[in-house]
């Protein structure tokens, strides 16, 4: 600058009143993209500013989230954010689950299923029930069907001259 004029703080610095003498760098968790600012703007929620002196802040991944800060959180067991940006988490819905982390809920495998949201898991199905993929509950072997077996996706026919008694 020249001897005796005053000069702008350039973007990612603020100088917060008159007679300054310095500019002071944007601190963590807030940015400023324009120059000559008097205060650098706080970050919104899904968004973060991990080190001082920052024009922008950025958008967390799908997978994790923030409330507005310096980190990133990711997303616990059982629940998921899809998009970047985000401010929460959702949590699975039955019939799904996830380990963490997760942009979406995986669907429970046939012969398993979750009636529970928010869950890490899926339950093996007992026998005389199966279950098919992304089911939250487990469906009884209808008349004349039967499986001896846990976490099947199918019930077997009975021979001919067998039967098996109606679960529901």
């Amino acid at each position: 600058p020249e001897a005796g004029a005053c000069s702008a703080c350039p973007p990612g610095s603020f100088a917060p009143g008159p007679n300054n003498v310095n500019c002071t760098l944007c601190g963590i968790s807030s940015a400023n993209p324009l120059s000559g600012q008097s205060a650098c703007t706080a970050c919104l929620p899904g968004r973060v500013a991990v080190s001082a002196g920052l024009t922008t802040c950025t958008s967390c991944g799908a997978g994790s989230y923030s409330t507005g800060g310096a980190n990133c959180t990711s997303c616990p067991g059982g629940q998921f954010a899809a998009n970047s940006g985000s401010s929460s988490c959702l949590l699975c819905g039955g019939g799904k689950f996830s380990l963490g982390s997760a942009a979406t809920c995986t669907n429970c495998a046939a012969g398993k299923y979750q009636p529970a949201s928010g869950q890490m898991s899926c339950q093996l199905t007992s026998p005389g029930y199966f279950s098919l993929p992304g089911q939250a509950n487990a469906t009884a072997c209808a008349v004349r069907k039967y499986t001896n077996s846990t976490g099947v996706s199918a019930c077997t026919l009975c021979q001919t001259g067998k039967f098996a008694p109606d679960l529901v």
